[in-house]
């Protein structure tokens, strides 16, 4: 997913006005990045497309341990676990 910075007067919090200006390079503005999530929820090119992430309306093939099922499982497992739906 992209990253999206929105400044706004609370950017003193995170740094100020240096900060802001030091990360901007490493982050998206929020019309540019948002092109993406409205094109996957309105355009009917895409409706049956799973698996895949989008980066700046490219679709990207996730990577080989993102598929591995055994690690799928571990995760559910993990998952539920930690929400209290299976026993430890």
């Amino acid at each position: 997913p992209a990253r999206v910075v929105v400044i706004s007067s609370d950017s003193h919090k995170a740094g100020g006005p240096l900060g802001c200006t030091l990360l901007r390079p490493f982050f998206n503005d929020p019309e540019r990045s948002v092109k993406t999530y409205v094109y996957l929820a309105a355009s009917p090119m895409v409706e049956k497309e799973s698996g895949h992430y989008w980066e700046y309306l490219v679709k990207k093939e996730s990577s080989p341990a993102s598929r591995d099922r055994s690690e799928m499982k571990r995760l559910w497992d993990l998952s539920e676990q930690a929400v209290g739906l299976a026993p430890w």
